[in-house]
C-alpha cells in the first residue's frame, strides 16, 4: 500500500466535505483536487461522489440525498496503480446530528457494541 503526501490527503478531505453540498465539480476546489490527486487517481461516475440519505423520516420520504464523500481509483500507469482512496465527511450539520442521535447499536464480531450501518 502506497502512503499519500499530506496535501493529497488534506485535499481529499476538504472534497469530501464540498460533495456534501454538491459544489464538487466547480471552482477553485475541483481545479486543486485535479491538480494534487488527479495526476494519479481517476474519480468514476458522477466524480466519484457518495451519496446518501441524513437527517430523518422527511429526508428519507423525499429521498433528499447529499454528498457524503468521495471515492477514486488509482491510475493504471502510476504509482497508486490498483489502489483506492475514500474519503467520508463526518457530522457537517443539523441533518447529520439527527441522523447521528438516531443511531442504532448492534453487536459487532468482537462482542463489543458498534453503530448498526458498520455491521
Amino acid at each position: 500500500m502506497s502512503v499519500l503526501t499530506p496535501a493529497m490527503a488534506s485535499q481529499l478531505a476538504l472534497s469530501a466535505y464540498d460533495a456534501e453540498k454538491n459544489a464538487v465539480g466547480n471552482g477553485k476546489l475541483e481545479r486543486d483536487l485535479k491538480e494534487i490527486v488527479g495526476k494519479y487517481f481517476e474519480f468514476g461516475l458522477d466524480g466519484g461522489h457518495i451519496h446518501g440519505v441524513s437527517g430523518g423520516l422527511f429526508s428519507n420520504l423525499f429521498h433528499r440525498t447529499s454528498g457524503f464523500g468521495l471515492i477514486a481509483r488509482g491510475k493504471s500507469d502510476g504509482h497508486y496503480k490498483g489502489e483506492h482512496v475514500i474519503a467520508i465527511r463526518g457530522t457537517a450539520g443539523a441533518k447529520d446530528v439527527l441522523t447521528d442521535v438516531h443511531c442504532r447499536l448492534s453487536g459487532s464480531a468482537s462482542g463489543l457494541l458498534a453503530h448498526a450501518g458498520f455491521n
